[in-house]
């Protein structure tokens, strides 16, 4: 437990001077721990980046892991202890999508940090949906689309969302009303797929209606496609609560009636 509470403070601070320091242990002492560390995980935990230290690939994954063995193993000591939020020193660990992440953090933030000045929030992308990183401890909270079929794991729905149409304020696309289906279409659209795919639940919708897209561009989050439409004459698709908190700044306007009135449900 030890050499995790050392492993623990090099991940955060880097180097062995800045550990010794936080673990209050001498920088011999630190180092003697980081070698014990090295020949017990079989991986050099920090090398050489230029004049600083870097971690490993393998540090990196295993950090969030160890933290919450720390926190649990704090729990444990401290479990008869009434928890008081505002002494509360920890990191938590929120898997979520770029689109939820950018109409959400902000607020979630200065809400922990008015409630939990000690707390962290750690923002991770989301590469896999698996529910074994919240059942290891790597992932405290999962927010994202689509429902968790596992007993062990508590669920709630935060709000319900659509995904709508975006084009530069000036398009004239932006000008018109209503503007139809068919004019939509003629114009090229930016797709939003982290796993680069041009199709989505929106071109099944249009099949219904006999008419198809052009995707001129696959990129992989909703905040780029948002900069993308914003520069560029592209039609895109985003989550409604990001289109209306940024479409002012960015100058993005929402088409009338696109997309069309189809279950969608963007889960790229």
């Amino acid at each position: 437990m030890n050499l995790l509470r050392v492993f623990d403070a090099l991940l955060q601070e880097g180097s062995v001077t800045a550990a010794s320091e936080r673990l209050h242990l001498s920088i011999p002492a630190t180092s003697r721990a980081l070698g014990r560390l090295r020949r017990s995980m079989n991986d050099p935990i920090l090398v050489r980046a230029g004049r600083g230290m870097a971690p490993t690939a393998f540090a990196l994954r295993t950090a969030p892991r160890v933290r919450s063995l720390l926190d649990e193993a704090s729990a444990l000591i401290s479990a008869d202890r009434e928890v008081t939020i505002g002494e509360l020193k920890r990191t938590f660990t929120i898997r979520i999508n770029d689109g939820v992440a950018a109409t959400l953090a902000t607020a979630a933030v200065e809400a922990t940090a008015a409630a939990a000045p000690g707390v962290v929030l750690r923002f991770v992308t989301e590469g896999s949906e698996s529910a074994e990183a919240l059942r290891d401890g790597s992932v405290d909270l999962d927010i994202g689309v689509g429902d968790v079929a596992a007993p062990d794991i508590r669920t709630a729905v935060l709000y319900r969302e659509r995904m709508v149409g975006i084009v530069r304020a000036d398009s004239p696309l932006g000008m018109r009303r209503r503007p139809t289906l068919r004019q939509l279409c003629r114009h090229p659209h930016v797709s939003a797929s982290r796993r680069g795919r041009a199709r989505g639940p929106l071109d099944d919708a249009l099949d219904a209606v006999v008419l198809q897209r052009h995707v001129a561009a696959v990129v992989p989050s909703f905040a780029v496609a948002a900069l993308l439409v914003a520069t560029s004459r592209y039609v895109g698709l985003a989550p409604q609560r990001l289109a209306e908190q940024y479409g002012p700044t960015l100058g993005l306007h929402e088409p009338e009636g696109f997309p069309p009135e189809h279950p969608i449900r963007e889960r790229k």
